[in-house]
């Protein structure tokens, strides 16, 4: 190849690059102000992004190859990648490398993306910014086309550009900066009738869900505090929802991105306008956070229902609650949505949350849990694609909405950012909600120093032994249904776990053999080794009962029981082996975990 056509091609390639480059630094701004361009699919902008930022490294590496191979003057591969180095025009060729050796740090970065958390690579992806003024200096000091008439042009319509969407951005993250909430004053309240629900900055953090002071929130209280919310671009709120890595608050911890896309898919697939249900059953008899969520932040929830409704493009919207349901439907008096919402009352039952027994009832049958196979995001209500979301994902869905992912990641870890609501179960306290940090240590939410075990994620979720907690940190995984509940070293730990299995087994819907035969076997086992005496083989085969039960039922109630089961079964081996010598190591018999209807 002759030096002539070297020459001719570095100049073209370099030319191409400065406009790639500049198009995808446009293109990363849209993405950042969550604009969708006309005629692209969802996610096209995003796509489209990516997709030319691979195009500008490959034309970059024959912008590179045909300056090292072209012999007219000398540059090694080494002055290519080491600024400053090149016995040729060392400071324009040092820069064209610097903003290299800028781009290859963000395309590695993009690529690390999981492994190295959401908050560095959005830092080190802001290189991209500093890039593009340096290759623009580089390619104007070396390049042989400057001063000439359509180089000059090309120059000065990309830098507008940039600049004109520079000020964009400029302009909305201020306007964005001004609508996030300042944090309140901590208080403290405590009241017999009233759960507690503020924080203590000591321990948790500046309240975000709930309205501070544990005073209901009304329309224009919300308005204020929070700021307004715009429903107009569902695409735009999947992207920041994707980066913010928001995960279901409900038990399960699903990414709701996900969640949200797979609705809208199914109901493209099926040709039928999605259903969306706001489950604040909250059938957990430990639970208090999705009750005091919807008394004090009301218009949180709801603000988050129209924005999930939206995303997913559905017609139809519900709100199914267990108590408060009048105080919700005055709430919703005050408000003018685009899509009206039903307040649904659910039967107090354990089971009535379960997503497929809400879709259940909320089609006008009995509140039961159906068979896995399809799953309600695909088959819900009458027979509709349906996204049931716990409310508290909801509200965390309005601030996000209003306030972006970086917002909602600056609390958390990398791995689990934002917060969550608790349930706070200690003797001798009355029971509170706080909202707290994931990766605040669980010894900073309870005293630990008295306890003998912590049951963490509500009748679904397992003890552990007071001292491995004192080393854990508050995780989505094993959260469950937020609730965290200190037993005293002087109760029975066996005895509480009886009285709960009793209670899951009698919830059972009895539709599966799990439900109908194992869960009430096991509940009658465990009874009696909540009793001091012999027990032959009775833990042995509550053990051998649980694993049989688990992954066979219609729904994942006898999982949650069995996880239950062999937790106790573990933490509490030294309170059983002193049972099975007739004796016990309580000294209080009264009971920790509320239990409906029971009686004393």
């Amino acid at each position: 190849m002759s030096s002539e056509i070297l020459w001719y091609a570095n100049r073209a390639t370099g030319a191409v690059c400065l406009v790639l480059f500049t198009v995808v630094v446009l293109l990363g701004i849209a993405v950042r102000l969550r604009t969708r361009l006309p005629g692209l699919p969802r996610f096209g902008t995003v796509a489209l992004h990516r997709g030319l930022s691979l195009s500008v490294t490959a034309f970059l590496a024959v912008h590179i190859a045909m300056a090292v191979i072209d012999g007219y003057v000398d540059i090694t591969v080494l002055d290519a990648v080491v600024p400053f180095v090149s016995a040729y025009e060392p400071l324009w060729l040092g820069l064209g490398t610097v903003a290299l050796d800028l781009l290859l740090a963000v395309l590695v970065t993009s690529l690390l993306r999981e492994r190295i958390g959401h908050r560095t690579w959005r830092a080190l992806h802001w290189l991209a910014y500093a890039s593009w003024p340096v290759a623009l200096i580089h390619g104007i000091g070396i390049g042989t086309d400057t001063g000439t008439d359509w180089m000059t042009w090309l120059t000065v319509s990309c830098v507008a550009a940039v600049v004109a969407a520079s000020g964009i951005r400029l302009a909305h993250s201020a306007r964005a900066s001004r609508r996030t909430p300042r944090s309140p004053a901590p208080h403290r309240r405590r009241s017999p009738h009233m759960t507690t629900t503020t924080a203590f900055t000591d321990v948790y953090m500046s309240p975000r869900l709930l309205a501070p002071g544990g005073t209901a929130a009304d329309l224009s209280t919300h308005e204020l505090r929070y700021g307004p919310v715009a429903y107009g671009d569902p695409d735009g709120l999947l992207r920041t929802v994707a980066e913010s890595g928001l995960t279901g608050r409900g038990g399960a911890a699903f990414p709701t991105y996900r969640k949200l896309v797979a609705v809208a898919d199914a109901s493209r697939r099926a040709g039928r306008v999605p259903v969306v249900v706001a489950n604040g059953a909250e059938g957990e008899p430990a639970s208090r956070k999705d009750k005091t969520l919807l008394r004090l932040s009301p218009h949180l929830v709801l603000d988050g229902l129209q924005l999930a409704a939206r995303a997913v493009g559905a017609g139809e919207a519900h709100l199914a609650v267990e108590d408060g349901a009048s105080y919700l439907e005055s709430a919703l008096a005050q408000r003018h949505d685009p899509l009206p919402v039903r307040i649904v009352r659910l039967p107090k039952r354990f089971l009535s949350g379960q997503a497929s027994a809400l879709a259940q009832y909320v089609s006008g049958n009995a509140p039961l849990p159906r068979h896995q196979r399809p799953p309600v995001r695909e088959r819900g209500v009458r027979k509709a694609p349906t996204l049931v979301q716990n409310v508290e994902t909801l509200a965390h869905l309005a601030l996000i909405a209003r306030y972006g992912a970086d917002w909602f990641r600056s609390a958390g870890t990398p791995a689990q950012p934002g917060s969550t609501l608790c349930t706070l179960h200690v003797p001798g306290r009355e029971v509170r909600v706080v909202e707290a940090p994931f990766g605040l240590p669980l010894n900073r939410l309870l005293p630990l120093r008295e306890a003998s075990a912590v049951l963490v994620g509500g009748y679904h979720g397992t003890w552990i032994p007071a001292a491995e907690a004192s080393q854990r940190t508050l995780d989505a995984t094993d959260l469950g249904a937020g609730v965290l509940a200190a037993l005293p070293t002087d109760r029975c730990g066996v005895a509480e776990t009886a009285r709960v299995l009793r209670y899951l087994a009698l919830q059972s819907a009895g539709q599966c053999g799990p439900c109908l035969n194992g869960l009430p076997r096991i509940a009658a086992a465990f009874q009696a080794l909540a009793i001091p005496g012999p027990q032959a083989n009775t833990r042995q085969d509550v053990a051998r009962w649980a694993g049989l039960v688990e992954g066979r039922g219609a729904c994942h109630h006898p999982d949650g029981t069995a996880r239950l089961v062999r937790s106790a079964l573990t933490t509490f081996a030294p309170e059983l082996d002193a049972h099975a010598r007739g004796l016990c190591t309580a000294s209080d018999l009264t009971p920790l975990l509320p239990i409906p209807n029971e009686a004393h």
